[in-house]
């Protein structure tokens, strides 16, 4: 037999009213809280959605919208939002964008969705969702994940500290020799982008060594960006003799160019790239890695978004940032 809000409050100790009030999104004491979380997944509670939704006029969704299911930042991010905000009672609407014309067309179907809260990671061309961006977040909180963008509502962004992580990943590929380095970003007008490309610069000054504007090449977080610009960074006079790479996607696309190369052999440059260790282990050698903390930036996206919509915290404009850890194999 299915466990009931009586059976809750007998297990918890609590009376009806309280578990009440938790179920249909009121605040209660942290402690009373956690009791009926504990009582809810030991009792296997499941919560009705549509009735609390009717009682309290919400949806109980979260909507996540992501550029690219291809791309596994964005799926990590997807599956510790949605253990998180599931935990209180809430599911995950997924949205994908592509930068096209018809994103603002999505936004609208999303909203007459009656959404609760949004969490956006935009795509690399927001034109098309800018003004959509300024309207839902007049309406619901919305948290931005991976990059800043600028809205007429001032927002809250979770993202990684860009800069420092490019700065100190650069620093250790000169520390192993290497002078000539290749970054391949996305375009200079996204904020991370930008960022990382200024961590890029900032470290070969800091060891004296000039920036090639040769060794610079942008395009789209893709795949194919990565392979055509490898391709054409080693057709230069002086090519380079690392990778500097910002993206997963990126990176994949300067290793498949290196291991269908008649001429180059991957094993015979540095490739440092984000969000690489799930392809790392199956190269030799195995790359170097800047690691993002997404399943930590996650759970801490989900939290923010559920207080913010049950009004436990104030909406407060803020840019929270997370640190990348670098892991380097020998070769």
């Amino acid at each position: 037999m299915a466990a009931t809000i009586k059976d809750i409050s007998k297990r918890t100790g609590l009376s009806l009213g309280t578990v009440s009030n938790y179920l249909n999104g009121y605040k209660v004491k942290e402690k009373n809280q956690k009791l009926i979380e504990d009582a809810i997944e030991e009792l296997d509670y499941k919560v009705n959605n549509l009735a609390r939704g009717l009682r309290t006029n919400r949806s109980y969704l979260v909507a996540i919208v992501v550029p690219d299911l291809g791309l596994d930042f964005c799926i990590d991010m997807i599956s510790a939002v949605s253990n998180t905000i599931s935990k209180n009672g809430y599911n995950l609407v997924l949205c994908v964008l592509n930068g096209s014309e018809y994103d603002k067309v999505k936004f609208e179907n999303l909203a007459s969705q009656n959404i609760d809260g949004y969490i956006i990671m935009p795509p690399d061309e927001t034109c098309h969702i800018k003004d959509s961006i300024d309207e839902i977040s007049s309406m619901a909180p919305v948290i931005m994940v991976d990059r800043e963008m600028e809205s007429e509502n001032d927002l809250i962004s979770v993202t990684v500290n860009n800069e420092k992580a490019a700065f100190d990943a650069v620093n250790k590929l000169i520390d192993m020799g290497h002078e000539k380095i290749a970054i391949i970003n996305s375009y200079n007008t996204i904020s991370t982008a930008n960022m990382r490309l200024k961590g890029y610069k900032k470290a070969l000054k800091s060891r004296g060594i000039s920036v090639n504007k040769d060794y610079i090449f942008e395009g789209k977080f893709s795949e194919s960006n990565g392979y055509d610009s490898c391709k054409e960074a080693l057709e230069l006079e002086d090519p380079p003799t690392a990778f500097f790479t910002t993206s997963l996607s990126i990176t994949k696309g300067v290793v498949k160019y290196l291991q269908s190369s008649e001429k180059y052999r991957y094993a015979d440059f540095e490739v440092l790239g984000f969000d690489t260790e799930s392809i790392s282990d199956i190269l030799s050698p195995k790359l170097n890695v800047v690691n993002q903390p997404v399943e930590d930036m996650g759970k801490f996206v989900g939290e923010k978004l559920i207080k913010l919509i049950n009004e436990e915290e104030e909406y407060e404009p803020n840019n929270y940032i997370f640190d990348c850890e670098l892991n380097f194999h020998d070769r």
